[in-house]
């Protein structure tokens, strides 16, 4: 179809409209030959189907004008409009649907419902609740910016679920056997099976007797500094149960710990021992009853934070060997044995888990983990104070690693490394930056412009002409000339973006430019003195402070058209 061959956006000069293509169809044989064009279908589909508003992704924003022009150059029973917003992006993963059937086929997952996919499949599977994937997308909304979202927050929204729909159990994932020398029976208690803070008051009875097992974590024999679980000679208390002082350590005759042996104060089953106080607890499973269970730590699926982002490297390659863990030889207590397939539980201390529907055994998915509170590591050495470094060096860890370089050269233009990255974040702002340095602009001057000032009317206003570079060039150029006052710079930005132009004819046709000399300074000043005769006296008997005072009431009176130094200078005068 010719439309413009003038047209400056390639899509508009001769656009295909269908193909023929004389191969069997998989689904229709040799009956039809001829396949529309997406450009051509797209909006026709849309409009047949009585769409009002068709969304898509930011890469389709050239598409929309020729969408338009078919749309009023057709018999269509509806006018659907097409709206372009950012996709969802999240780290350590891949969404694209051309590399999630190619990690399927050369099978390095199991499947499409494989709990490390990011398909619907799955996450279902993952046991991750519908309720939290639909929190997750209020909480993030749309945007029209390409951005990464933080994985933290969809962990955020399946903790928040979780917390108040999944029951409690306890589960051990590594055991160590505890012997307890001093106990000769079992004894009955009865443990919370939800939160306090919710209504529901149900418990459940754990059986707590002589030989237990405890997660191998939870004892160390050379525990650092600040430790709060178990060790030679160290109190600590028993969820639900009492407080145990470790005795004795076994070990095998490779040096391995095989056995902990430990005495109960049976005092303490519901209340604090007496003169002491014990600072961690720990969670357990009765050897007698808990039941054998496998289990599936899951994570991310890569390593780098944006797998095939350089176009030069094989998104495969990152893959993280870690990213699915079974664990064969952990233990559930019978409460959770003995449920159904597809319930979820919180193990204590451990995360979220799912009783995988598609197994017969039983095995459990962790859905997310908890916020670990202590890590078991020995504490860092205080690191020697280094010499401030003459350049600031990039912040490693908040500059994603795929924009690290690009950010690099930015600041080495002069740029503040946070607008540096911001620019890089938003192809488009950084293409008009670029464009703008061309045409002369100040490199900081022109990345404030653009990403405070121009990115606010971007986003509440429709931008019919983008501004070029030369256009921010001279508008920074009247900027630092004084000749536009800075109450009148957004009134001249949004007729820019509306209807473009020249900044200083622009300006002028809507007598904004030069308006600073419209006044006379002294006259304003004389008017907010003579207003404020108690504050004059109080800064000629020695208040300085309150010069921003005057200076505040100067630029009020003025409308934001005076020059701030200026201003300052004749109240100075003034007040002598």
């Amino acid at each position: 179809a010719t439309v413009d061959l003038e047209s400056p956006n390639i899509l508009m000069r001769d656009p295909l409209l269908y193909r023929i293509l004389k191969e069997t169809h998989h689904r229709t044989g040799d009956t039809w030959c001829i396949y529309p064009m997406y450009d051509f279908a797209h909006c026709l589909e849309d409009a047949i189907e009585g769409v009002t508003h068709s969304i898509c992704t930011l890469e389709f924003q050239n598409n929309r004008e020729l969408y338009d022009w078919f749309i009023a150059a057709l018999p269509v029973p509806h006018k659907p409009k097409q709206y372009e917003m950012a996709r969802l992006a999240l780290p350590n993963t891949v969404l694209s649907k051309r590399k999630l059937i190619e990690l399927v086929q050369e099978g390095h997952v199991w499947g499409w419902d494989d709990p490390r996919m990011p398909s619907l499949a799955g996450i279902r599977r993952r046991g991750v609740p519908a309720k939290a994937l639909r929190q997750f997308c209020a909480m993030i909304g749309v945007a029209k910016a390409n951005s990464l979202v933080d994985w933290g927050k969809f962990e955020f929204a399946m903790r928040d679920v979780l917390n108040s729909t999944a029951p409690r159990v306890m589960a051990v994932l590594d055991p160590i056997k505890l012997t307890l020398t001093n106990v000769s029976k079992n004894t009955l208690i009865q443990a919370d099976l939800w939160p306090h803070d919710l209504p529901q008051n149900e418990r459940r009875s754990l059986s707590l007797g002589a030989n237990l097992l405890i997660e191998r974590s939870d004892f160390s024999a050379e525990p650092p500094k600040g430790w709060r679980r178990l060790a030679a000679g160290a109190e600590v208390r028993l969820r639900y149960g009492w407080v145990v002082r470790c005795d004795e350590v076994i070990r095998d005759a490779k040096g391995q710990v095989t056995e902990l042996r430990a005495r109960a104060d049976l005092d303490t089953l519901n209340a604090a021992p007496k003169g002491r106080k014990v600072h961690g607890t720990i969670h357990w499973l009765n050897a007698a009853d808990a039941v054998p269970a496998k289990l599936r730590l899951i994570n991310p699926l890569f390593l780098s934070e944006l797998p095939g982002s350089d176009a030069a490297s094989d998104y495969r390659k990152e893959l993280n060997p870690d990213s699915l863990r079974i664990i064969d030889g952990a233990f559930v207590e019978p409460h959770a044995a003995a449920c159904k397939l597809g319930e979820r539980f919180q193990f204590e201390r451990t995360g979220y888990f799912y009783r995988d529907p598609a197994d017969s055994e039983l095995v459990f998915n962790r859905i997310v983990s908890l916020r670990d509170s202590f890590a078991q590591k020995e504490p860092a050495k205080p690191a020697l104070k280094a010499k401030k470094p003459h350049a600031k060096p990039l912040a490693g860890p908040l500059v994603p690693e795929a924009l690290r370089a690009q950010v690099a050269v930015l600041c080495e233009k002069g740029l503040a490394e946070a607008d540096a990255v911001r620019l890089c974040r938003d192809q488009h702002l950084c293409d008009q930056w670029q464009s703008a340095v061309v045409a002369g602009a100040d490199p900081a001057a022109a990345a404030k412009l653009l990403l405070n000032d121009l990115r606010a009317l971007r986003k509440s206003a429709q931008v019919s002409a983008p501004l070029t570079g030369s256009q921010i060039a001279e508008l920074l150029a009247l900027y630092d000339a004084g000749r536009v006052a800075r109450s009148d710079r957004q009134a001249l930005l949004e007729r820019l973006l509306d209807q473009g132009g020249a900044p200083e004819a622009v300006a002028g046709e809507l007598g904004l430019l030069d308006r600073k000399a419209d006044f006379d300074i002294e006259a304003v000043v004389a008017k907010v003195l003579a207003e404020h005769p108690q504050e004059s006296e109080r800064f000629r008997g020695g208040e300085q402070r309150l010069i921003g005072f005057f200076v505040g009431a100067c630029m009020r009176a003025s409308q934001g058209r005076a020059d701030a130094k200026n201003v300052q200078a004749a109240l100075r005068k003034a007040l002598s």
